[in-house]
C-alpha cells in the first residue's frame, strides 16, 4: 500500500493516526503510573501500620512484665500489736527473704531493688522478692527458683538491641523484647518522715547505700524498627505538636532523623513491697 493510500485509509476511519496512537499510549502510561503510585502508597501505609503495631505489642508486653516484677519487689507480712488489729498495721519485709547482694561481698543485704547506671548506654535492673508459689510469684521468665529457695531474683539488661532477663530458674539470660534501642531508669527516693519527708528523683549512681529508700521506679524504653521505605513517609509526619512528647528519646532529646520508626514509652511504677506504709 502506498503512503497516500494508507493516509486515505486512516482518514476514512480504518485506523488511527500516529498522533492519536501516541496520545493513547501516553494516557495509558499515566493511568498505569497512577495505579502503581496508589498501590505503593497503600503498601507503604500498611507496612508502617504493621511495623508500629509490632513495636507497640512488644512495648505493652515488656512494660507489663517489668511492672509485675517491680510491684512484687521485697516481701510483705502484716505485723501489729499482739492480740489486736488496726487499720494501720505495720508492714515489714518477711524474715524468710534476704534480698539482693548489692555490695558484691556474697552477703545478701535485704534490698529488693538495685540498678546499674549505663550513662548514654542502656541501664540494667535487678529485682528480688519472696517466693510463694510458681503461679503467684514467678521470675521474669515465668519460672520458679531452685528447690528450697525462698527468693526470686530477676535481672534485666539490654544486649545488642535485645532486652534480656536472667531469672532465678534459669542459668542464662533469655530474650524478652527485640529492637530495644534504650532502657533508662530513674528512682524516686523517700527520705525522712512526717513533715520533714522529702522525695528525690535520682539515678542509680546516686543511690549508694540508699536502695532500701526507693519507693518508685521511672521506666523509659525505646524501640526502633528496621529501616524501610515506609518509615521514611512516617518520619516526615511524626513530629507534629500532638506527637512532640512521644518523639523524644529517653534522654529527652529528639529522635534521630534517620527515617526509622521509633516508639518511646515511659511508666512510673510504685513498689508495693516498700516495707512500711507510713
Amino acid at each position: 500500500m502506498s503512503p497516500v493510500a494508507a493516509f486515505r485509509w486512516v482518514r476514512h476511519g480504518r485506523g488511527v493516526s500516529l498522533v492519536e496512537l501516541l496520545v493513547g499510549l501516553t494516557l495509558g502510561a499515566l493511568l498505569v503510573m497512577a495505579c502503581m503510585g496508589l498501590w505503593l502508597a497503600t503498601r507503604s501505609s500498611t507496612e508502617a501500620l504493621v511495623g508500629r503495631t509490632a513495636l507497640q505489642s512488644q512495648a505493652q508486653h515488656t512494660l507489663a512484665l517489668l511492672t509485675q516484677q517491680l510491684r512484687q519487689a521485697g516481701a510483705l507480712e502484716l505485723r501489729g500489736p499482739p492480740g489486736a488489729w488496726t487499720p494501720l498495721q505495720r508492714v515489714a519485709f518477711s524474715s524468710q527473704w534476704d534480698g539482693l547482694d548489692v555490695n558484691g561481698d556474697g552477703v545478701r543485704d535485704g534490698v529488693a531493688l538495685w540498678g546499674e547506671e549505663g550513662g548514654l548506654r542502656p541501664d540494667a535492673l535487678s529485682v528480688s522478692f519472696e517466693y510463694r508459689s510458681a503461679s503467684t510469684t514467678p521470675d521474669c521468665l515465668g519460672a520458679a527458683p531452685a528447690a528450697g529457695s525462698s527468693r526470686v531474683d530477676s535481672r534485666f539488661a539490654v544486649v545488642s538491641g535485645v532486652l534480656r532477663c536472667l531469672g532465678s530458674g534459669n542459668s542464662a539470660a533469655q530474650p524478652i523484647s527485640n529492637q530495644v534501642e534504650d532502657f533508662q531508669l530513674h528512682y524516686w527516693l523517700r527520705d525522712g518522715a512526717g513533715a520533714s519527708m522529702q522525695h528525690q528523683l535520682l539515678q542509680a549512681d546516686q543511690l549508694a547505700g540508699r536502695w532500701s529508700q526507693v519507693v518508685a521506679v521511672v521506666l523509659c524504653l525505646q524501640w526502633v524498627a528496621d529501616p524501610r521505605a515506609a518509615d521514611r513517609a512516617l518520619a516526615g509526619t511524626r513530629r507534629d505538636a500532638a506527637q512532640a512528647k512521644a518523639a523524644l528519646d529517653c534522654h529527652e532529646a529528639p529522635w534521630p532523623d534517620d527515617g526509622r520508626m521509633r516508639l518511646t514509652l515511659r511508666r512510673t511504677v510504685f513498689l508495693q513491697g516498700r516495707g512500711s506504709l507510713f
